[in-house]
């Protein structure tokens, strides 16, 4: 009975696992971001926002500060009116198709996907310019979708803001993607067997095909030999009806 226990306690052990389901967030605003999340675990594994390095003076005790110069506090203003740079929206939406074609390779039939937000309203300042951005952002966000329909539970929520616009009044495209994606522990297991044992045939089925060639030479001269006799056999009995 206690055998009996165990092995049931350790099935369901498994089967808790299995049912564990990490998750891909990926969120767009002014930078991207990817968080992966697995129980209670959130960390966050990618960002193109840029973080400013510490100042090593900070660290230092108030003693050993040393004094700021004149001249150091003049360079310090000319850097913060500096404009910042941000990366282009055309490269996020890339870096985005990137991600999603990587892990749509080998989990697409296993994949849960869920939109919450996928809007994009572009602007540049002027007309013919947005105009053009427009026609790229549009073409870049329906190849996404088409990737991302192709899970096996695709879905959008019901409050969803979905689309691109055009805004020729401002001057800066703003981005709103939050999606998530996931899949089980046993779903992966599962995938990982089956393509271990793909793997395991193909390479039993190479060795049978590198085997098989010399089986035929050897056939092939036991053939010949067999022939040969049978033509030296058959050569005396031809002369002595020719007599």
């Amino acid at each position: 009975m206690t055998a009996l226990i165990v092995i049931c306690s350790v099935l369901l052990l498994f089967f808790l696992i299995g049912c564990i389901r990490p998750h891909i967030f990926i969120r767009v605003k002014e930078d991207l971001e990817v968080r992966i999340k697995v129980l209670f675990i959130n960390k966050r594994v990618f960002t193109t926002k840029k973080t400013e390095p510490p100042d090593p003076e900070l660290d230092l005790p108030q003693k050993q500060k040393k004094p700021k110069k004149k001249k150091q506090k003049k360079k310090k203003s000319k850097d913060k009116n500096k404009p910042k740079t941000k990366i282009a929206i055309m490269d996020i939406l890339d870096m985005v198709k990137k991600l999603i074609i990587t892990v749509f390779k080998k989990f697409k039939r296993y994949l849960r996907v869920r939109v919450y937000n996928f809007s994009v309203d572009v602007a540049t300042g002027d007309a013919a310019k947005t105009a053009i951005l427009f026609g790229a952002v549009c073409g870049a966000c329906s190849l996404i979708f088409e990737i991302l329909e192709g899970a096996m539970d695709f879905r959008i929520k019901d409050d969803a803001d979905i689309g691109a616009r055009c805004d020729y009044l401002s001057e800066k495209t703003k981005a709103n993607i939050e999606m998530d994606i996931s899949i089980s522990v046993g779903q992966v297991v599962k995938l990982a067997l089956v393509s271990g044992g793909v793997l395991l045939w193909k390479f039993i089925t190479v060795k049978k095909t590198k085997k098989m060639p010399k089986q035929q030479k050897n056939e092939n001269i036991k053939e010949n030999k067999d022939k040969k006799e049978i033509s030296a056999a058959q050569t005396p009995e031809r002369n002595e009806d020719n007599a």
